[in-house]
Parts: structure tokens; sequence; C-alpha cells
């Protein structure tokens, strides 16, 4: 499959690949040993992460494009891909353990109709893991709308709409941070978790920082009271992509463009004093031919 912007293919890396291969990963403990329906799996591999520890895995998309590279390039016992519509699923009421919709709701527009079918198809004990790009500091930052996006929402509308049929509704923040890591040079064993430090008016504490303004929204919904937190805080450190540098790299090219344009506006100012000096010598030459 081609990357066209609709839908995430592992081929892509940076801010992207981070994004979406973090959310599967958050939830992994949440769906083991679950029969989990993943709604918009398109090219398949999140599905395939979460059938490495689920009982079972359906992925769902409205291309059959997409669910037939799935099904070739991902085969396990526990794992299918089938062509579907989620405001219109094929399934039995209350025959799946977890739901899985990952950035799905905004390229919909029966956005009511797929929450209805999304609580329809769990079972009484059921949860709903859904993202959802925070309308407008996701526009802030994409510095344009995504043409794929049908109907973005921001958290008052995202609240509304999932309780509507949700009863309970646990919000988590998604996006990057810049911060500084000390980490060993070598593999060292047992060492599993990161020490988290939050700075509050230069004071720094251990902690874990939350996020007031998030770039994508994580929730977790049920109809049973969530007695724990779902999800525990985390962090997606890529071994062989560095974000900084990446974006450092583009601020040093963007400085050196700056400097070019100045030097380039320089020289115009030049020129154009130039110009006003030879067309006053050619207006001045004139006089004396004329007279």
């Amino acid at each position: 499959m081609k990357f066209t912007g609709e839908r995430y293919i592992p081929t892509e890396k940076g801010r992207i690949f981070l994004e979406h291969y973090h959310r599967y990963m958050a939830v992994i403990d949440i769906v083991a040993k679950k029969d989990v329906l993943d709604i918009a799996s398109g090219e398949g591999y999140g599905s395939a992460m979460l059938a490495k520890v689920a009982t079972s895995v359906t992925g769902i998309d409205i291309s059959a494009e997409a669910v037939d590279n799935a099904n070739k390039k991902y085969q396990m016992e526990n794992l299918r891909y089938y062509v579907g519509n989620a405001a219109k699923l094929n399934y039995p009421d209350n025959s799946f353990d977890i739901v899985v919709s990952y950035e799905t709701i905004e390229h919909l527009s029966e956005q009511d109709e797929v929450i209805a079918e999304f609580s329809r198809v769990l079972r009484a004990d059921g949860v709903l893991l859904l993202s959802s790009p925070n309308r407008p500091i996701y526009q802030k930052e994409c510095g344009s709308n995504n043409e794929f996006h049908i109907k973005e929402l921001d958290f008052s509308e995202l609240d509304l709409l999932l309780k509507k049929k949700f009863n309970f509704v646990e919000y988590y923040g998604q996006q990057l941070q810049i911060g500084s890591v000390i980490s060993p040079i070598s593999p060292v064993a047992g060492l599993l978790m990161y020490q988290g430090y939050i700075e509050d008016n230069h004071a720094i504490t251990a902690g874990v920082t939350s996020i007031t303004n998030p770039v994508y929204f994580l929730a977790i919904c049920s109809n049973l009271k969530l007695t724990k937190s779902f999800i525990e805080p985390s962090i997606f450190y890529p071994q062989t992509t560095d974000l900084l540098r990446e974006y450092m790299k583009y601020a040093d090219w963007a400085k050196q463009v700056d400097l070019e344009i100045l030097d380039r506006k320089y020289e115009i100012e030049i020129l154009k004093k130039e110009i006003d000096t030879l067309a006053k010598e050619n207006n001045a030459l004139k006089l004396v031919l004329g007279g």
C-alpha cells in the first residue's frame, strides 16, 4: 500500500510513526486475553500488535485494498480482517470485550451512529478505546485542515458524543514533548522503566506531568465504573529516529534560508540605488543633449 495521508503506513517514520504505534502499545495490557474489534484497521499493523496478546482480534476497514493487504501481510491464527462500515457493523450485540477506534471518528459524518454501534457490539463489561485529534490544537500544529477529516472535535464535543452511550469516560492526552533523557549507553538487564521528574516554578520533584492541551485525546469508555486507571503514563523512545536532531536540522536550514533572504534583500537595495543613479545620469544626459 502507498501512503496517501488517509491511513498510516508503517513505512512512514518520524512523528506520525511515534504517535500511531504508541497508542497501540499503551493498551496492550488492556486487550490481553480479550476479544477485540479494531475499527479502521487500515494497513493492519495495529491489529497485529494487539493479536500478540489478545484472544482474538478482528480488524475492520472500509477499504477493500487495505483489508486484502492486511490479510496477506499479517497472518495469525487469532487475527482476521474484513471490509466493514463502522456506522453499521455486521456483528450481533455483545460480541466483543474491547473496541479500538483510533483516529477514526473524525473521518466520519455519522458520528452518533458509530458510537452507538460501538456500544451495541460491546459486552456489558466491555471497554471502548478511542483516540481523536483535539481540533483547536491539532489544526494549529498542522497549519491547515486535513483533507481526509470530515468533522474534528474539541474536548466538549467529544465528551458529549461519548457520554451519550457510555456512563464512564476517562481521558488521557497525547503529544510530542522534548525533555532530557539519562539512560545506559549499553543495555542493562532488569531496567524496564524510566523515572519521571516534573518541574513547577523551578521546584523539581518525581512525578508525571499532566497534558492540559494535548494534540490527541485518548478516551477509555465503559458502562461499568472504571475501578482503576486503565492506562499507565508512558513515553515511546525510538532507537532509530532522533526527532530532536531532525527538528534541529530543519531549524538550522530555516536560519540559513533567513540569512540568504537578508543577503538577497541587501543586494536588491544596492541594485535599486544603482538603478536610481543611472536614471539620474540618464536624465542629466538628456538635458545636455537636448540643450
